[in-house]
């Protein structure tokens, strides 16, 4: 009998890989696609606005871990698996800016988007109903019906289905801006060398059975990228960073390869365009007041913890081999604090 030469399946090299992803992020997060996940979640009010976070009234096990005196809960990691689509898809070094607009008056201003919709695979579509209606879910749980609402579940421009909007802040101000002696000559952002944590950020943590190795995550010529040598799509986008370069730093967006490489930003569209990916997020809601002759609007964002690529639209000879089970969690990008809605470093205090 001859040896059978050909690549694996793309559906079944998914499904293979996909089993153990998920089975990792019941046990690092809150995986959205099992259907009664927003069971054991809740919101919480803080000074940006309410964030969801663990529901420890449904873990009385939890209970004693919930001080009154001001103990700091983290923000609720939630977890899916997407597809990232062609439409809507706003994932670059500097988010297509050009100028000044309603939405980003200035470089500041600029956040990237993409959107999730239906993996082409029956389980993971099915799943994804799950875990659109457990965003709903929670929408529905602190949404406000005298409001206007902007929702992270929007009509899906291809189909009859809801898809998922992610965001991702690009830039944050500096507390004290650097004066012209200071030299940056590290990383803006996040974790600096992707050290792992023992603490998966506030989550559920394994029952002792999870025994793998955390994962090695490259962050090659990424990890040397700070403000001052962001790459960029335009002379517009170059000068305005430039202008905020002692004023802001960068948040980079934490973005992985099936091998756990960082990827580069200039190549967003290229590794995650299309891509079915694992993603991790915090929920938050905050009411903007945007005019005087409407009602409020009540706004709910899907922010981005970490994006890891599952497999491409197109086949690649170097994937011909199915990657051992590699994981990427928050708590290996971020250390505890860094976790807690990153940009706005969200403090939860339990009265």
């Amino acid at each position: 009998m001859g040896i059978n030469t050909q690549p694996p399946d793309r559906l079944t090299m998914l499904t293979t890989r996909a089993e153990h992803v998920r089975n990792h992020m019941r046990k690092k997060s809150f995986y959205l696609g099992d259907p009664l996940v927003h069971r054991r979640l809740t919101w919480m009010a803080t000074e940006y606005g309410d964030v969801v976070v663990k529901n420890y009234s449904s873990s009385p096990s939890d209970a004693s871990s919930v001080s009154s005196s001001g103990r700091v809960v983290q923000p609720a990691i939630l977890s899916g698996i997407v597809r990232l689509t062609h439409e809507d898809f706003r994932l670059s070094s500097d988010g297509y800016w050009r100028g000044p607009t309603n939405i980003a008056p200035t470089m500041a201003d600029v956040a990237l988007s993409c959107t999730g919709a239906p993996p082409q695979h029956r389980r993971l579509a099915a799943e994804f109903e799950n875990v659109v209606g457990n965003v709903n879910m929670l929408i529905n749980q602190t949404r406000d019906v005298r409001h206007r609402i902007s929702s992270c579940c929007i009509p899906s421009a291809t189909s009859l289905q809801l898809k998922l909007k992610f965001c991702h802040v690009l830039f944050e101000e500096r507390s004290e801006a650097l004066v012209d002696s200071d030299d940056e000559s590290g990383p803006d952002s996040g974790n600096e060398s992707g050290q792992d944590s023992s603490d998966e950020s506030g989550q559920e943590s394994s029952d002792g059975s999870d025994d793998e190795e955390p994962a090695k995550l490259d962050y090659g010529p990424v990890s040397s990228l700070n403000i001052r040598n962001w790459p960029t799509n335009s002379e517009e986008a170059a000068a305005a960073i430039y202008a905020m370069r002692r004023t802001h730093r960068v948040l980079r967006l934490e973005a992985f390869d099936t091998r756990n490489r960082a990827i580069y930003p200039s190549d967003y569209r290229r590794y995650l365009k299309g891509a079915v990916v694992q993603i991790f997020f915090t929920l938050t809601r905050f009411v903007s007041f945007r005019s005087n002759r409407n009602a409020p609007i009540d706004v709910f964002i899907a922010e981005i913890i970490v994006i890891r690529r599952l497999e491409s639209l197109h086949w690649d000879l170097a994937d011909n081999v199915v990657d051992p089970p590699m994981y990427v969690t928050p708590s290996e990008v971020f250390d505890e604090e860094e976790v807690q809605g990153k940009n706005k470093k969200i403090k939860l205090e339990v009265d």
